[in-house]
C-alpha cells in the first residue's frame, strides 16, 4: 500500500533503508493541521481517527505529547493552520510501520476526509527532554477522548 505524503513522494520513499537509521532513537513528529471548514462534524471526525491511532499504537510506545489550537501569530508565519500536534515514537521503526500498515489504511480515511491539508514533520531530538512536572487536565479534545473511551 501506498501512503501519499506529498506529491513528490510516498511513505515507502521516505522510509530510511537501514535498521540503525530505523532503530536510532526517539522522535517527535510535528502534525500541522488545518480542517476543510471549522466544522464540529469534520473535527469529531479527525479525533476519532485520532482516537483510533492512539489506541492502535500506544502500546507500542507512540504517545501525543501536545495538542493545541494556534492563537496569535507573533512573528514570522508558515501559513494558516487550525492546530497542531506533537506525537512521540520510540523511533521512525514505529512510525514508518504504523504508517503502511492494513490497520492504519482502515481509520485513515478519517484525516483524509476532515483536512484540507496536513504537515507531518519529523524531529530528531538535540536535547534531553522528559514529562513537564506540570500538568495541565481537561479541554475540548479531551472531553471527546473521554466520551470515546467510555463506549
Amino acid at each position: 500500500m501506498k501512503t501519499n505524503v506529498n506529491p513528490n513522494y510516498t511513505i515507502d520513499k521516505l522510509r530510511p533503508e537501514s535498521d540503525e537509521e530505523l532503530d536510532s532513537g526517539p522522535i517527535v513528529v510535528l502534525n500541522l493541521l488545518k480542517l476543510k471548514t471549522d466544522s464540529e462534524e469534520l473535527l469529531d471526525e479527525y479525533l476519532e481517527y485520532a482516537y483510533g491511532v492512539i489506541s492502535g499504537w500506544g502500546a507500542v510506545g507512540m504517545e501525543p505529547v501536545y495538542a493545541g489550537k494556534f492563537g496569535e501569530l507573533v512573528a514570522g508565519g508558515i501559513g494558516d493552520w487550525d492546530y497542531m500536534l506533537l506525537v512521540h515514537y520510540p523511533n521512525r521503526r514505529t512510525f514508518f510501520d504504523m504508517m503502511v500498515s492494513e490497520e492504519y489504511a482502515a481509520i485513515h480515511s478519517g484525516r483524509q476526509n476532515s483536512m484540507k491539508m496536513a504537515i507531518l514533520w519529523i524531529s530528531d531530538p538535540i536535547i534531553s527532554f522528559r514529562t513537564p512536572t506540570r500538568e495541565y487536565t481537561g479541554g475540548p479534545w479531551q472531553e471527546k477522548f473521554d466520551k470515546m473511551m467510555a463506549k
